[in-house]
């Protein structure tokens, strides 16, 4: 179809603005740049529309304008006028969201927090003890450290056993509405909180509607993590206890053999006092070597001045056989045992001084071991607390969750997103579908 100057020059206006076919303001505000009235300008529109002509322009610009990254008018200018004008549909939609988020927020219940902060006792001297002579008989790993303690604290905070504890104790099965303790626990676990610090200090934390329930189940979480702990410390203890006394009773077996072995010797060697008996012994040989000496002096002198069948120098001989049968007596076995066999002395000797050093080590270890089991039995029955409390479970003043302002905040955020949100995609869709 042939069209005018005039409609070719409204034509073109509607391609550049595609907006003033449905926007009244901004079609005035385009007429009169143009130098022409909104009416002229709405007349010619519909004149054009008519003849079909602006339909397929108003598309074709349409889906320029869906296409171009920036969307020159309807990203910016339009969309500022579109929301100007709904602010009052925006300010209504937000302040309905903000006033239904306040009523929920006042209307959620209050939690409130409490827990406490621990870290391990340290090791006690007669336990480092007990772990030295452990470890010399390879039982080192019996004793453990600072960092076994804590890995025992978090397996017992964490347990079912104390779980249990608590949800009997304060009968949270019935608070907490559940059918079965396997749900309550699940309640439970969704309460409370364990955590491990890098230095090594263990916290936990419990969250209830009531600050002093909340505070009481921490202070009975604490009860019965000692209680737990001790009963492990004191089976611990125990077995600490009966490995020392097995060593203790060792050594005394082994210092009974080794009496039973010395006496054995002292029988044997016809022994009363080693040390001494040998002392006397070389004392008294000494002594009756010199006489027979000094008597063969004599017996030679005389020999030289009397006859052979002298009666001096017969009893001269007497006394040499006697001396010498003495003497032949400390190198054989005799009745009375008084005096030691010297062919026999170096073994004996050998064999007093081996055993003598024996039991003086086991005597020593007996004593060593024995003060060891002493303590051992104390530490078994101790009754002193496992752990050092750093912060006590207190009565908390101000309420943990819900945060009111936070959920306010939010609504209001989101409410304004999805309403401008929602402004655009409508208006895009009106555009779009003309």
């Amino acid at each position: 179809m042939k069209l005018t100057p005039h409609e070719k020059k409204i034509l073109e206006i509607v391609k550049n603005h595609p907006e003033i076919i449905n926007d009244p303001v901004k079609r005035a505000e385009i007429a009169e740049k143009n130098g022409i009235t909104e009416k002229t300008l709405r007349n010619r529109i519909a004149d054009l529309k008519k003849y079909g002509v602006i339909e397929n322009a108003n598309k074709s610009k349409n889906q320029n304008t869906v296409n171009e990254k920036n969307g020159v008018s309807f990203d910016t200018i339009y969309l500022l006028k579109v929301y100007w004008r709904k602010r009052q549909l925006i300010t209504s939609i937000v302040s309905a969201v903000s006033i239904v988020a306040i009523i929920i927020s006042l209307l959620l219940p209050k939690y409130y927090l409490s827990g406490a902060t621990i870290i391990a006792n340290k090791a006690s001297t007669g336990i480092s003890s007990m772990a030295a002579i452990a470890a010399q008989y390879g039982f080192g790993n019996m004793f453990g450290g600072t960092g076994d303690q804590v890995n025992r604290y978090l397996a017992i905070l964490k347990s079912t056993s104390l779980k249990q504890a608590v949800i009997e104790k304060y009968n949270l099965k019935d608070r907490y509405k559940s059918k079965t303790l396997i749900d309550a626990m699940t309640e439970f676990s969704g309460n409370y909180n364990v955590m491990l610090d890098e230095e090594m200090q263990v916290s936990f934390t419990f969250i209830d509607k009531d600050k002093y329930l909340a505070a009481k189940i921490a202070e009975h979480i604490l009860y019965t993590l000692d209680s737990l702990n001790q009963t492990m410390d004191n089976s611990s203890g125990r077995n600490k206890r009966i490995f020392i006394e097995k060593q203790y009773n060792e050594t005394l077996d082994s210092l009974a053999i080794l009496e039973n072995r010395i006496a054995s010797l002292m029988k044997e060697g016809n022994l009363i006092i080693l040390p001494d008996q040998l002392s006397i012994s070389a004392e008294q040989a000494a002594l009756i070597k010199s006489n027979i000496i000094m008597k063969e002096i004599e017996r030679d002198v005389l020999k030289k001045t009397l006859k052979a069948n002298s009666p001096t120098l017969t009893l001269i001989e007497l006394e040499l056989k006697s001396l010498n049968e003495q003497f032949s007596k400390f190198y054989s076995d005799t009745e009375d045992g008084l005096f030691i066999n010297f062919n026999k002395a170096p073994s004996l000797s050998i064999k007093y001084e081996k055993l003598k050093r024996e039991v003086e080590y086991y005597s020593e270890l007996l004593m060593f071991v024995g003060a060891q089991l002493e303590e051992a039995k104390i530490e078994e029955i101790k009754d002193i607390p496992t752990f050092q409390i750093l912060d006590y479970p207190q009565v908390p003043d101000k309420k943990f969750k819900p945060s009111r302002s936070k959920i306010v905040i939010a609504s209001f955020l989101l409410a304004f997103s999805f309403s401008i949100i929602g402004i655009y995609l409508r208006e895009r869709w009106k555009l779009e579908s003309k």
